[in-house]
């Protein structure tokens, strides 16, 4: 056995057996050593001083010396910086951005060459340690592939629904909330267009507290995908409104998600349902600061007569909007398209109602509480007293 071999091997036999040198990144040149999980990382010190804050404050302030009086945190395998909650691959991926040249940084504009899953695990670390360059590079990054490329294909570079998740949260946490919509609507329309494949996304949206508005959205869409509401005509009684959801494609779908994403679908679509019967009915105007005209002669029963045209013709139509998303949807582009006349009586000719703006500052209001509202509807707790007041 040579010196060096004996050397190596009385190195290797002291080092901890519960730590691993890590094959890529434990630097024989490194004057740092830090333990991700059971993985032993030696590096250069100077690169976390230069660029973290964190590290920079961490690695300025006294340490306590070990047995010998002179070994300190981070300077030999025995007595590693742990760095505590992180994974040895996101570590891996911070190292990577750390010492990459600049050719292989350039690489990652190129939608050839990118990974996308290790920019979101440099976008976590780099966010949790200051590493505010990197953070800011990686999520520019991001930002400019998910601009360039439909949905599609930008959800298939993310390899699995947990990137997804992770990326979505990232985003919101660090305000990139164009980033954070962009992915929203991507998964959202990918939603719309499998949801058998895609019902694991209601993961994702689950994992994602801190969207709860999104979480809805979720799961209505969901609920449009599988035709949920169905297209035929439906009569008023709740036992009808039932009777709806019950087809084979739906019930297919639903036995896909688990328990208790199947008890949100029916407590949303319960809760739709309803909502739908609701406005078979016009709502009350919005009196507030009324027209200086005859309001309550014209306008209201303008406005009425109005929202009643509109169902009469769905139904004439043989489209009857059981969704209460859409029928909203067609009230408010309907209410966009030109002036909303009323005609007194027969003989006389019809006018233009004086609360046209009203009105359609009152269905553009009720679009917004529609889209806030499906949260509410879908996520209430199961048995919960007093739901059903949320539901109308």
């Amino acid at each position: 056995m040579t010196t060096g071999e004996a050397i190596e091997k009385t190195v290797n036999n002291s080092l901890p057996t519960k730590y691993i040198r890590d094959d890529e990144w434990y630097l024989d040149d490194g004057n740092l050593v830090m333990v991700v999980e059971d993985r032993l990382f030696r590096l250069h010190r100077y690169l976390f001083t230069r660029e973290s804050v964190f590290f920079r404050t961490l690695l300025s302030l006294p340490q306590a010396k070990y047995f010998d009086g002179e070994i300190l945190e981070g300077q030999s395998d025995e007595h590693p910086i742990v760095c505590q909650g992180d994974s040895a691959e996101d570590f891996k991926a911070l190292c990577w951005v750390l010492y990459a040249r600049p050719t292989e940084v350039l690489a990652q504009q190129d939608w050839h060459s990118v990974d996308i899953p290790r920019l979101i695990r440099i976008v976590a670390l780099s966010h949790k340690y200051d590493f505010n360059l990197y953070e800011t590079w990686a999520f520019k990054t991001l930002e400019d592939h998910s601009t360039t490329h439909d949905e599609s294909t930008f959800l298939r570079e993310m390899k699995t629904l947990e990137n997804l998740r992770r990326i979505c949260s990232l985003a919101i946490k660090c305000g990139k909330n164009r980033l954070a919509r962009r992915i929203q609507s991507m998964v959202l329309c990918r939603l719309s267009k499998t949801p058998t494949t895609y019902s694991s996304a209601l993961d994702v949206a689950e994992g994602l507290e801190e969207m709860r508005e999104f979480q809805g959205k979720a799961y209505y869409t969901f609920l449009r995908a599988i035709g949920a509401f169905g297209t035929g005509e439906r009569g008023l009684s709740l036992d009808d409104v039932v009777k709806t959801a019950s087809n084979s494609e739906v019930d297919r779908a639903l036995s896909q998600v688990s328990p208790d994403h199947r008890h949100r679908l029916y407590a949303g679509f319960w809760s739709l349902s309803r909502l739908r019967l609701k406005l078979a009915h016009p709502p009350t105007l919005d009196t507030d600061s009324p027209c200086p005209e005859n309001h309550s002669q014209i306008c209201v029963l303008g406005w009425q007569s109005w929202w009643r045209r509109i169902l009469s013709d769905l139904g004439r139509n043989k489209k009857y909007a059981n969704d209460p998303g859409e029928l909203i949807t067609l009230l408010q582009k309907r209410s966009n398209q030109g002036s909303i006349q009323f005609q007194l009586a027969a003989s006389q000719p019809a006018i233009n109602i004086p609360c046209n703006t009203r009105i359609r500052m009152q269905v553009t209001a009720m679009r917004g509480a529609f889209d806030k509202s499906l949260s509410d509807r879908f996520l209430i707790p199961p048995f919960e007293e007093g739901c059903q007041a949320q539901q109308d």
